[in-house]
């Protein structure tokens, strides 16, 4: 009860300050932000605007975007006002009417120095997003879509856990050499955890607490305290915890779609320790990643239609992510960022066949009864699993009915 209580001040008191920051917002005659994405429409250029109260603003400049600098990823000051735009859109996104744009100076950022080690424009902004959390190129999102690709390439938990144990395999030799000489009596293990969280926070902060990453950082976070408290690591509690400690911080994540699919990731991953039981190391990763593909099919099609069966090619892309991650993050630090690139430069005008199916928002709901269900049942878990293949065959279906 107590906590309950705490996370309802703690969501007042946040709200209060964005109702604050929002009312400012709407009396403003101008605007600092940065510019996430910038793309042509109509003849004329998109932007969207993140300021740094948190608040997603949309504006359009009416000049083809051909004739633009790109703006992507730099701070600009927008002359003009907010469009009339209640406090609940606020958490989606607002228009803010553009009357005049000018570029802020900066200095050179981390984004700059990953840009200077490419000379294909595509494998920068690859990288960026990779690294960074900024905004796919459309012919690399076709590819990502095509391919199944945008968990591995959207910051993540994944990623999280693939730096942490980089940051282990790195720290914890070093740690040995001085605990040895100074204090033999320190837990090695959770010295190394509080650094790596640390790290983590850092990295956190660099992205500016990109939602799918701040998930997951506060499921590490959680995780490490409930391990030293002896309590139960793996449980949906702590899940729903982790999700309304988040919410209370910002409740504009409840309509983030990153941080929605990151969340429903960890609830199948959950329910696959609970349910799945092998004897075999590989039929085990086989089977993760493929009844985590399919499971989340559903989900996913909900907010984005695009199907092609080569989306499959994601499972074992994403295995060797384990190790292309980590290399292509140490060579960039070292200033050898290029030096793979004629590894993916096949890759990167490649053209797929689309089809679009979205899950209705009935078929949703059942859905997630299901997965709830499962939850307490393992019947209802494999008629989540059968619920996967049938919706995957469908796409299929109509994959193939559309090619001819």
């Amino acid at each position: 009860m107590a906590l309950v209580v705490m996370l309802l001040c703690l969501l007042a008191i946040n709200l209060g300050l964005r109702y604050k920051n929002f009312l400012a917002l709407q009396d403003a005659k101008s605007i600092e932000a940065k510019v996430a994405l910038q793309y042509a429409k109509d003849n004329k250029t998109i932007f969207k605007l993140k300021t740094k109260d948190g608040f997603n603003l949309y504006t359009i400049e009416h000049t083809p975007n051909s004739a633009l600098k790109d703006l992507q990823n730099k701070d600009v000051r927008v002359l003009g006002k907010a469009q009339k735009c209640t406090f609940l859109d606020s958490f989606k996104s607002c228009f803010f009417i553009n009357m005049g744009m000018a570029l802020l100076p900066s200095s050179t950022t981390l984004l700059d120095l990953i840009v200077a080690q490419h000379e294909n424009a595509l494998l920068s902004n690859l990288y960026s997003a990779l690294f960074l959390g900024t905004s796919l190129d459309p012919n690399l999102r076709h590819v990502s879509n095509s391919l199944g690709l945008a968990h591995i390439i959207a910051i993540s938990g994944f990623h999280l856990g693939i730096l942490s144990l980089l940051l282990y395999i790195i720290l914890m030799p070093l740690y040995r050499i001085f605990q040895r000489h100074y204090f033999p009596y320190r837990n090695a293990y959770f010295d190394i955890g509080v650094l790596i969280l640390a790290c983590m926070g850092g990295y956190l902060v660099l992205l500016d607490f990109q939602p799918s990453f701040f998930r997951a950082f506060l499921m590490a976070a959680l995780a490490f305290f409930l391990l030293y408290s002896g309590l139960k690591l793996i449980s949906f509690v702590s899940l729903s915890l982790c999700v309304l400690f988040a919410l209370s911080l910002d409740l504009s994540l409840a309509f983030n779609i990153g941080f929605l699919l990151s969340v429903a990731g960890v609830f199948y991953i959950f329910l696959f320790i609970k349910y799945v039981k092998t004897k075999s190391m590989l039929l085990t990763v086989v089977l993760f990643n493929l009844l985590l593909f399919l499971q989340m099919m559903p989900i996913v099609h909900y907010f984005f239609p695009y199907f092609s069966p080569f989306q499959l090619v994601s499972i074992p892309v994403g295995l060797a992510f384990v190790v292309f991650f980590p290399l292509s993050l140490l060579l960039h630090i070292f200033g050898f960022g290029g030096s793979i690139d004629f590894l993916l430069l096949p890759f990167l005008d490649m053209k797929f066949h689309l089809s679009e199916v979205y899950t209705p928002l009935f078929l949703l709901g059942i859905y997630i009864v299901f997965s709830l269900a499962s939850i307490f049942s393992k019947k209802a878990y494999y008629l989540l699993c059968a619920f996967g293949i049938c919706f995957y065959a469908f796409n299929l279906w109509v994959y193939i009915k559309s090619l001819v």
